[in-house]
C-alpha cells in the first residue's frame, strides 16, 4: 500500500509512528547505498554476470528501510517495493532474451508459488512484491531462486515458532525474505 493509499481519507496518518516509519532516513540511505554497493563489488569479485549485480544491487539498495519499516507497521510499501520488481523483471528477461530461459522460468515459478499464498491468505501483498522481486532479481542460475525462496520459509519457519512460544500470531516476512537472498546471493558467489 502507498504512502496516499495508507493515509486516512483527510490524508493523515493513523499515527504518529506510521508517519515516521514510513519516511525514508538518513540511515536508510547510507545502510542501502552501502550494501548495494558490496553487491556490486563481491559479483564482480565472483565474477558473476552483470545482471546479479542490477537485480541484488536493487534489493539491496531498498532493503535495509523495508526491513525497518516491515517491522514497525507491518507493511511494505509500493514506492519501493514496485520499482525494485520492475527492475527484477528488467533482469530476468534480458536472460530469458539472452538464450537463458531455465532460471527464468524457475524464477517465474517461485514468483507463482508466492502469488498463490498470497491470494489464498498466507502472506501480504507487499511480501509477495518483494519475494517476486527476490526470485527474479537471481534468475540468472535456476537453483539460485530456489534457494531465495527457501532459505526465506526456513528462517521465517522458525522465527514462527519462536514467535508462537511466546504467544505472538503474526510476524512480518519482508526481513526473512531478504535474508532468502542473502542466502541465495551466497550460495551464488561462493557455490560453484
Amino acid at each position: 500500500m502507498d504512502n496516499a493509499a495508507h493515509a486516512g481519507a483527510n490524508g493523515r496518518y493513523r499515527t504518529a509512528m506510521e508517519q515516521r516509519s514510513w519516511s525514508l532516513t538518513t540511515t536508510d540511505l547510507i545502510a542501502g547505498g552501502l550494501l548495494a554497493l558490496a553487491v556490486v563489488a563481491v559479483t564482480a569479485l565472483a565474477g558473476l554476470h552483470w545482471l546479479t549485480a542490477v537485480g541484488v544491487g536493487a534489493i539491496a539498495l531498498v532493503g535495509p528501510a523495508l526491513a525497518r519499516i516491515d517491522i514497525a507497521v507491518r507493511r511494505l510499501p509500493n514506492p519501493l517495493t514496485l520499482p525494485t520488481l520492475a527492475v527484477a523483471a528488467a533482469v530476468t528477461m534480458i536472460h530469458a532474451l539472452s538464450g537463458n530461459w531455465l532460471g527464468p522460468a524457475v524464477a517465474a515459478g517461485c514468483a507463482l508459488l508466492l502469488a498463490v499464498l498470497a491470494f489464498a491468505g498466507g502472506m501480504g501483498m507487499g511480501d509477495l512484491k518483494l519475494g517476486a522481486a527476490i526470485v527474479l532479481a537471481v534468475s540468472g542460475t535456476p537453483l539460485v531462486p530456489l534457494v531465495a525462496l527457501s532459505a526465506s520459509f526456513v528462517f521465517g519457519g522458525l522465527a514462527g515458532l519462536v514467535m508462537l512460544v511466546f504467544g505472538h500470531r503474526t510476524l512480518p516476512f519482508g526481513p526473512f525474505l531478504l535474508l532468502g537472498l542473502l542466502a541465495a546471493f551466497a550460495v551464488d558467489c561462493f557455490v560453484p
